[in-house]
């Protein structure tokens, strides 16, 4: 009996009672038609990941399976994934045979059914089988008009910290926005990408924008690349957003930004640590040419 009881007590204290087993999330990325090719969906890793219930935090993810593991255990042509979008499904993919188009193995062709996400660049969802995740109370949404002035405003004096000319702001381009709650508060908060040229340079932006309890916007995530010449795109970094889920149910979102580089990219996943505070909790996945 009392073997018994310090063995439940171990297990309640490490946590590892409360653990699921580690669940793979994929990208989904689907490409409109050519002229030349015709319209096409793939899948690349991002991480695995599994709940914890005891800890600092309920959601823990993993480090990738080997490249040679990934590709025997995940991707058997006829796998059907379910494809969410904001805690909302919209659809499955079903794993094809490797074609000669991916730029590396762990990028796989799929065909898609269901709701993919129109105008959206790069990744527009997120897969994998017994994902778990729970609808989210705010569904993701394009910003009003009335939002978007709003919006711009602030994105243009970012720029303009950054010294973009002044008469080139009136052009500023918003690419992947969308609105929701991201913390539960009731107000909703902003996320997406922004662009504008001037005579010399291309400037890109990725921005979390959240409303504070007197109802004014703040910045609380600014990701910034400016392209310049071929030497600058080498080393150059940005972000597009690929998803919002609430992964450990706590009723705060956790952001998914597909990372840029030089003809590779990654990803990132956010956390809302404390009020106006973001951390990136997990880097990896994604492939590369």
């Amino acid at each position: 009996m009392r073997t018994t009881l310090l063995a439940a007590i171990f297990l309640l204290l490490t946590g590892a009672a409360a653990e699921d087993s580690p669940r793979m999330l994929f990208a989904v990325s689907t490409f409109p038609a050519t002229p030349n090719h015709a319209a096409s969906s793939r899948i690349e890793p991002i991480a695995r990941f599994h709940r914890v219930r005891y800890g600092p935090e309920k959601i823990e993810f993993l480090k990738l399976p080997d490249e040679e593991k990934l590709i025997s255990d995940y991707y058997r042509t006829g796998t059907k994934y379910d494809v969410i979008r904001g805690g909302v499904p919209s659809g499955s993919i079903t794993v094809l045979p490797t074609d000669n188009n991916a730029c590396q193995p762990v990028e796989q062709p799929v065909k898609r059914d269901g709701n993919q996400t129109p105008r959206w660049r790069g990744t527009d969802a997120v897969a994998g089988e017994s994902l778990g995740l729970g609808r989210r109370k705010s569904p993701l949404r394009a910003p009003t008009a009335a939002e978007t002035r709003e919006l711009l405003a602030i994105v243009r004096r970012l720029f303009a910290i950054k010294a973009v000319p002044a008469d080139a702001l009136a052009n500023v381009k918003s690419e992947n926005v969308v609105a929701t709650d991201l913390n539960g508060d009731g107000r909703i908060d902003f996320i997406g990408s922004f662009v504008v040229h001037d005579a010399r340079n291309t400037h890109n932006l990725f921005a979390v924008v959240m409303r504070d309890r007197t109802g004014a916007l703040r910045a609380d995530v600014i990701r910034y690349d400016r392209s310049l010449t071929t030497k600058d795109d080498l080393a150059a970094k940005g972000w597009t957003l690929a998803d919002v889920e609430d992964f450990d149910g706590d009723g705060i979102d956790e952001i998914i930004v597909e990372g840029h580089g030089w003809e590779w990219w990654w990803y990132d996943i956010l956390k809302l640590k404390r009020e106006a505070e973001w951390e990136v909790i997990y880097s990896g996945g994604g492939s590369g040419c």
